[in-house]
């Protein structure tokens, strides 16, 4: 009878257990999704860059950037799922990978979890009316 008991009361322990080994396995919703320390749309606003060869193209869309955070909030697998152009998918993926999040956690423990980011580009908007620091600004 002790044994049963015993046996009973262990077995919540290692179900836990075994539900906490790193599988390696990539999850897509957990009860603690990561997070962004600071906000993600000001931060893809100041990291990604227009590639130059790409402003006279006028090329616009939506770059959709899956990736995975990892247990330790590195970015790793970041693709792009939905393209605009190469050299944007690029710069979007590399913006994406060069960010650190709060790892997701399930029952306590840190585990790999999947996301997607949509990054809308526009044009660059260049302002006529700035000044170009090695020029004098024009006398009124």
């Amino acid at each position: 009878m002790k044994k049963i008991f015993l046996l009973l009361l262990l077995s919540p322990i290692y179900i836990y257990a075994q539900n906490t080994q790193d599988t390696g396995r990539i999850y897509e919703l957990v009860q603690q999704m990561p997070t962004f320390n600071g906000d993600v749309p000001t931060y893809v606003r100041s990291h990604f860059v227009y590639p130059p060869e790409d402003i006279a193209k006028k090329i616009e869309g939506t770059v959709v950037v899956t990736y995975t955070v990892e247990k330790d909030g590195r970015i790793t697998g970041a693709y792009a799922i939905h393209s605009v152009e190469h050299s944007i998918d690029s710069s979007a993926i590399a913006c994406i990978s060069a960010m650190k999040w709060n790892p997701g956690k399930l029952n306590g423990v840190a585990v790999r979890v999947k996301g997607a980011i949509p990054i809308t580009v526009t044009k660059p908007i260049i302002d006529s009316n700035s000044v170009n620091p090695r020029t004098p600004p024009p006398i009124r």
